[in-house]
């Protein structure tokens, strides 16, 4: 009901954006090796520099700062269009160059190519998806950060042997463990799942009396899901993002629309990847923001 007033949504927008600045920039001191001899920061490396969370939650939320930061540039005038223009700049290189978030990249990636939909004519779109190749190209070329994170994503899948217990060194290899496992456990609970909250259990009586090491979550929201509450579990919530996804499509305001559409893409990206909603501040991301985006839809006597 609160945000049901056009200002108090820019305010919950300007506030997640002021958050995200405050961030940035703290991020960019570390990086700049400003804190080293300070009693703040102390386990935070300019190797990686993120500030509040971990790296894959900080980089899903500065590629989503970047987005709306590049789009309230777009519908801005003046020195503001240009100051959030280079903040949206200072947020890509954050993620793409700074940080190791590999979920980050695959966002800034998505966010990029719909940007590119809603912003530009047909004409315009083949141009642009060119020219994130030949960034996404050159900005690889020039990162030996990147290099490296994707050089071992492939080392690491081609490294992976099923069942071994031999990955825990490994992200890719433990995720492919957990992918494989929670397919065999969803193969035994198709319709129904393992209940709420059952995962952990059943994950440890798949893996038992093999070297696999446990755990609460199989790293990608769909599985998790459909794993607990079965195949019903899984639709429901495949209707609840196309249903915020139509809904967003009808919002007044053509900011908020794209927010919102940004918004699900995030998420949607993050959970193939993450068990985005299990963690706190991602789940409290998407329930908190989606629900001020599109508390700006119509009322029924409007519509």
């Amino acid at each position: 009901p609160i945000f049901s007033q056009a200002q108090m949504r820019l305010y919950g927008q300007y506030a997640f954006m002021s958050a995200m600045a405050l961030t940035l920039l703290l991020s960019y001191l570390i990086w700049l090796g400003v804190f080293q001899h300070t009693p703040l920061f102390t386990s935070r490396l300019p190797e990686n520099p993120v500030v509040f969370k971990l790296h894959i939650t900080h980089g899903i939320f500065m590629g989503f700062a970047a987005f709306m930061f590049a789009i309230y540039a777009k519908f801005s005038t003046g020195k503001i269009r240009w100051l959030l223009l280079a903040a949206a700049i200072l947020a890509t290189c954050n993620v793409l160059l700074m940080t190791q978030g590999r979920t980050g990249y695959i966002v800034i990636i998505a966010l990029s190519i719909y940007l590119l939909f809603a912003l530009l004519n047909w004409r315009n779109i083949l141009l642009g998806l060119g020219l994130i190749i030949m960034a996404s190209s050159i900005t690889y070329l020039a990162s030996p950060k990147i290099q490296s994170r994707v050089t071992l994503a492939i080392h690491e899948i081609q490294k992976w042997q099923p069942m071994l217990g031999n990955n825990a060194a490994s992200s890719i290899g433990t995720r492919m463990d957990y992918y494989t496992n929670t397919i065999k456990i969803i193969s035994k609970n198709p319709l129904l799942g393992v209940g709420t909250g059952g995962f952990e259990a059943a994950y440890a009586k798949e893996i038992e009396g093999t070297t696999v090491a446990p755990s609460n979550n199989p790293h990608n929201q769909f599985l998790l899901f459909w794993a607990q509450i079965g195949v019903v579990g899984l639709i429901a919530f495949l209707y609840l993002l196309w249903t915020a996804w139509r809904a967003a499509a009808r919002l007044p305001s053509p900011t908020d629309k794209i927010l919102a559409h940004g918004l699900l893409i995030t998420i949607i990206t993050g959970c193939l990847f993450n068990s985005l909603l299990l963690d706190h501040a991602e789940g409290l991301f998407f329930a908190w923001l989606m629900g001020l985006l599109l508390a700006g839809l119509p009322s029924s006597k409007q519509a």
